[in-house]
């Protein structure tokens, strides 16, 4: 079996997880404009690039092949817009199958469970206060 070359540089050479960011941040553009066009939304794209950067600058360390980080940045954009996309769906159906259920149409049963998740944070805040505005993560009310 031939052995996988994994980098033209030897290992002391190789660039940095700053260096290999930078690179990948000089792109920015480029991933922008992919993402643009999988999405349609100039908006959603830059929030899911800004994911993307985040969730990937941890991970850079690890590549065995830092020539190939244009690569693997390209397959972590595509597989975050497919995952968007996926989630998307699932609520789309929720949203149907709610309208459906209740014998309504799906911008009624928009409107509806918008009205439901802003009473429901009325209420959260109303109960617990302050620490509800951060979506009760790190929670202090203690109930």
């Amino acid at each position: 079996m031939p052995e996988r070359r994994t980098s033209e540089r030897p290992t002391s050479e190789r660039p940095t997880p700053t260096e290999l960011a930078t690179a990948l941040a000089a792109r920015q553009p480029e991933f922008l404009g992919f993402l643009e066009r999988r999405l349609g939304d100039r908006a959603l794209a830059q929030d899911i690039l800004q994911d993307a950067f985040v969730r990937s600058l941890d991970k850079l360390a690890d590549l065995r092949d830092p020539g190939a980080a244009v690569a693997w940045f390209y397959r972590t954009l595509r597989n975050a817009s497919t995952d968007h996309a996926r989630r998307g769906g699932a609520s789309r159906r929720a949203l149907e199958a709610f309208a459906t259920e209740e014998g309504i149409t799906s911008n009624n049963a928009g409107v509806r469970v918008f009205r439901a998740r802003a009473a429901l944070r009325e209420k959260v805040t109303a109960t617990c206060g302050a620490c509800a505005s951060r979506g009760c993560v790190d929670c202090t009310c203690g109930r």
